[in-house]
């Protein structure tokens, strides 16, 4: 019996229930290959449909959705650093810090500081 491919709009809609699950659940902890396996594709499959849907690469995507989550958390709460880095869901202060500084410039503290200032003077 040969197995048929699945069909790209079953394929793609199984990416963007994933999409719809990440962004639900930023602060955990999974890969790629995660939401592949959410999706019930492979992972290049994944990959080719995330793009198609997003324009961007998953990886890419999931930083500056989880960047995103942080910059909410910095405007809204007194949380520190450590504690947005681990809910936006960047395991590591550092490598929240690393990502924040490839896609945002500065620091967090900096950014946060800025903005409540430019709130205060609205």
């Amino acid at each position: 019996m040969t197995e048929h491919p699945q069909p790209a709009s079953r394929s793609r809609q199984g990416v963007i229930e994933a999409i719809r699950w990440t962004e639900d659940h930023l602060d955990q902890k999974f890969n790629v290959e995660d939401l592949a396996i959410r999706a019930h594709v492979s992972r290049k499959t994944f990959q080719r449909h995330f793009h198609a849907v997003t324009g961007s690469a998953p990886l890419e995507w999931l930083i500056a959705r989880r960047i995103d989550l942080a910059k909410h958390l910095l405007e809204t709460t007194n949380l520190p650093i450590r504690a947005v880095a681990r809910r936006s869901g960047f395991h590591g202060e550092s490598l929240f810090r690393y990502h924040w500084r490839r896609l945002m410039g500065g620091t967090p503290s900096a950014w946060r500081t800025h903005r409540s200032k430019d709130q205060q003077s609205a």
